[in-house]
């Protein structure tokens, strides 16, 4: 849907948030190559409409820069996946007054509102769930789920052996799942600690 240049360049996204911050325009288009096509996937997904995904993408990156000088960004896909989802649901809330929607209208506009904040308190209970975990399994975690990383990379990167990285995963997981069962981190933290 949107054009990429053949040729990616090997700058990480942290570089390229801190040449945004510092004013170079063309590592705005190298963030447009790598993830314009995802946005408007996000985009797609709550707008129902490409057209009007297609804009939401391109209001995005026009205001990009000055968005990136405000924040602190960290994971660039992670917040621009964020920034692009609350810029949608922005969007939907304001696109029609809910008094002049029919009933249908008002019920979808509702279950959407009701599944957004769900996802939200998930997303919110599993960042709990994971600062809970020990740090080698909190940092394949991240590295592997969030910065998406190969277990090669991970390992590289936490001078990690493979099976370790392997093994840390599976315990992560595991304990991840024993702690949003139990409902609240604070009370199952010792536990995840504890698990090997």
């Amino acid at each position: 849907m949107f054009l990429r240049r053949k040729q990616q360049q090997a700058s990480s996204d942290e570089e390229l948030v801190l040449a945004i911050k510092a004013g170079r325009s063309e590592a705005l288009g190298v963030i447009w190559d790598r993830y314009a096509h995802l946005l408007f996937a996000v985009g797609m997904k709550y707008l129902k409409n490409a057209e009007t995904a297609k804009d939401a993408v391109m209001t995005l990156f026009a205001e990009l820069p000055s968005l990136i000088k405000r924040h602190e960004v960290r994971n660039a896909g992670a917040w621009l996946h964020t920034v692009m989802r609350n810029h949608c649901l922005m969007q939907l809330r304001g696109a029609k007054p809910l008094t002049e929607l029919n009933g249908t209208q008002q019920d979808e506009a509702d279950d959407l509102l009701a599944a957004h904040l769900e996802n939200e308190e998930m997303l919110r209970r599993m960042e709990h769930a994971i600062d809970e975990l020990n740090e080698h399994q909190r940092d394949c975690i991240k590295l592997f789920y969030l910065d998406r990383l190969s277990y090669a990379e991970v390992g590289e990167r936490l001078n990690m052996a493979f099976d370790a990285v392997r093994s840390n995963l599976q315990n992560g997981r595991r304990n991840l799942r024993i702690i949003l069962e139990r409902g609240t981190s604070n009370t199952s933290g010792t536990a995840a600690h504890n698990a090997p």
